[in-house]
């Protein structure tokens, strides 16, 4: 979470699918977090804001958005605010789209993995010099961390696949800078939450390629539900869609190159860029260099000295401390180890399956009904959910589907070998279930 401004109540989450969210009647949306989770905080001055609070909640899943508050004006008024699919792409952000404006078809199906024809993405060569410039300071930063920081040496991940690279930028349609692009195929991010396996000054950990992705639908969720088209103005120093973050502090600060010129900077949310801050830098190859530079001669980098913790790791402190001893490690492992032949497992026997409920005996299909009285109590639920829906939600009321028929029930009764609980055979003789994506608590459907 990161620690709240001065001016209001800030909530931040990285969370899989959703999160509450909390605010005043006079709320404006601050910052959600890649998936599932707005923010809002009070406007400054804004007096008692629990005692004026509203609660609302949230589950993004690509560019939909469902938010749900306990005040619907509010909730109106936030969805109208936001801003239009021309005006996100302008600021480099993709749109928002309300769950509840979208039609869901039966075709709108969760990503089951299945394999889909791919166009052949075919990799870039960079420019030389600069390769060969970003692979000597790595060279450099390596054989440091072997010497003193061995464990942050093993957690630097192998470099990306450049047909990854090529399939990143053709998806985005524009060019990663050269000197990045080649950082990235020597390696993809470190390990840990947001790469903080391997920090770069104060606390940035390393991000990988798809990472950026990551960052960036945050921020932009945030720019695009409120609304405010200047706060994503690189020219008055402001966020925009387009940077490239490269590092993150894992508290909503991230070290990005912006692409036009390549520069690296530093920007936080709801806060001003700044490129002549403590990890402004010209390029990230200038960076690059910079850092080894830096731990080969045991010297600050823009003020914060490389120290090694008990664990062999390397980390950034304010005063200079001498090198841990013990911390040399050999050579970094190579990321095409020795294949191994796998054992072939063995296949299980039928009574193995028929145990583990998989092989159920054959059965005849056999219609029952449920009890009236377990009947009566399901359908008075289920009217009072319809009524709230047919009011408040009426395309997720349009999702649920008609009630199952009895024989298709008793079919799939007799194709699992078992009995249907008489409240679950209740509730789908009232509805067979809702359209992908429809009715259900999120993230369940």
């Amino acid at each position: 979470m990161n620690p709240a401004p001065a001016n209001g109540l800030r909530i931040v989450g990285r969370d899989r699918y959703s999160a509450p969210v909390i605010g005043s009647r006079w709320a404006r949306v601050v910052s959600p977090a890649l998936v599932g989770v707005l923010l809002l905080g009070a406007l400054a001055g804004e007096p008692d804001l629990m005692g004026e609070s509203v609660m609302c909640s949230s589950i993004s899943m690509g560019d939909t958005v469902s938010l749900s508050c306990d005040d619907p004006e509010l909730e109106a008024e936030m969805k109208a605010n936001a801003l239009t699919p021309e005006e996100a792409k302008s600021i480099g952000c993709p749109p928002v789209r309300w769950e509840d404006e979208t039609e869901l078809g039966p075709d709108m199906v969760w990503d089951q993995g299945f394999a889909t024809a791919e166009p052949t993405y075919i990799p870039r060569t960079p420019d030389p010099a600069i390769a060969a410039r970003v692979n000597r300071a790595w060279d450099r930063i390596e054989r440091w961390l072997g010497a003193h920081a061995s464990a942050t040496l093993r957690k630097l991940k192998f470099g990306a696949d450049p047909r990854d690279i090529a399939r990143w930028e053709a998806n985005h349609g524009r060019r990663l800078p050269d000197d990045l692009y080649v950082s990235y195929l020597r390696h993809n991010g470190a390990d840990g939450n947001l790469g903080a396996g391997f920090q770069l000054p104060p606390a940035y950990g390393l991000l990988g390629l798809f990472d950026i992705d990551y960052i960036n639908w945050g921020n932009c969720q945030s720019l695009v539900i409120e609304g405010d088209l200047d706060a994503a103005d690189p020219e008055d120093g402001q966020w925009h869609g387009s940077f490239l973050a490269v590092g993150s502090d894992g508290y909503g600060r991230e070290l990005f190159v912006e692409p036009r010129t390549g520069r690296v900077g530093e920007a936080g949310a709801q806060e001003q860029v700044e490129y002549d801050g403590p990890m402004g830098w010209p390029s990230h190859l200038a960076m690059l260099e910079a850092l080894a530079g830096a731990l080969e001669r045991g010297e600050a980098l823009r003020e914060w000295h490389p120290v090694v913790t008990a664990g062999c790791e390397l980390r950034w402190a304010e005063e200079p401390a001498p090198l841990r001893q013990g911390c040399v490690g050999g050579p970094r492992p190579s990321p095409t180890p020795t294949p191994t032949v796998e054992p072939t497992p063995e296949k299980p026997t039928a009574e193995e399956v028929r145990a583990a409920g998989c092989l159920p005996p054959r059965r005849t299909p056999r219609v029952r009904m449920p009890g009236p009285r377990v009947t009566a109590e399901v359908n008075a639920v289920w009217r009072r959910i319809e009524r709230w829906l047919a009011r408040k939600a009426p395309v997720t009321f349009k999702s649920l589907r008609p009630p199952a028929r009895p024989l298709d029930i008793a079919r799939s009764e007799a194709a699992m070998g078992l009995r249907f609980p008489d409240d679950l055979r209740a509730s789908l003789l009232r509805h067979d279930g809702a359209r992908s994506w429809g009715f259900g608590p999120a993230p369940f459907y």
